[in-house]
């Protein structure tokens, strides 16, 4: 929460107008005692939020963005680690970041060579099936 609380005044400081939004009940309460306005906290979501409570946060952090208020919406985040290590992280959500330039004097053919240990799910453990031995028995 350090990490946001950072990234807003640095924001801030540099003339661009921060609109921010919390999840959960410490990150609300965070900010709060720091001064700094929330314009909107969710709570009330367990552990394991559902997929309507996801679709309402993101309905609610992208509508300034969607109707030209906002223009770019980021996600301050801590990433489980370890008990003992977690990362901050700064995603841009919106816009989304286009992708990599693809080098136009690239190859552009893809060569794929066989290997040994990639095999399909249906296929049996021998890449060939063995040939059976004749055995012939002599009878005088």
């Amino acid at each position: 929460m350090r990490a946001g609380e950072r990234l807003v005044r640095k924001l801030e400081d540099d003339g661009t107008s921060v609109r921010l939004f919390s999840v959960g009940k410490k990150a609300g309460a965070f900010y709060r005692f720091r001064g700094i306005d929330l314009a909107e906290g969710f709570v009330g979501m367990s552990d394991r939020p559902t997929f309507e409570d996801a679709r309402r946060i993101a309905a609610t952090v992208a509508a300034p963005f969607v109707s030209g208020e906002a223009q770019q919406v980021l996600l301050v985040s801590t990433r489980f680690l370890s008990s003992a290590t977690q990362s901050v992280e700064v995603e841009q959500l919106l816009p989304l970041a286009m992708p990599d330039l693809v080098d136009e004097e690239a190859p552009k053919v893809l060569k794929v060579t066989p290997s040994s240990n990639l095999r399909s799910p249906n296929s049996s453990r021998r890449s060939r099936p063995r040939p059976s031995r004749a055995r012939s028995s002599q009878h005088s």
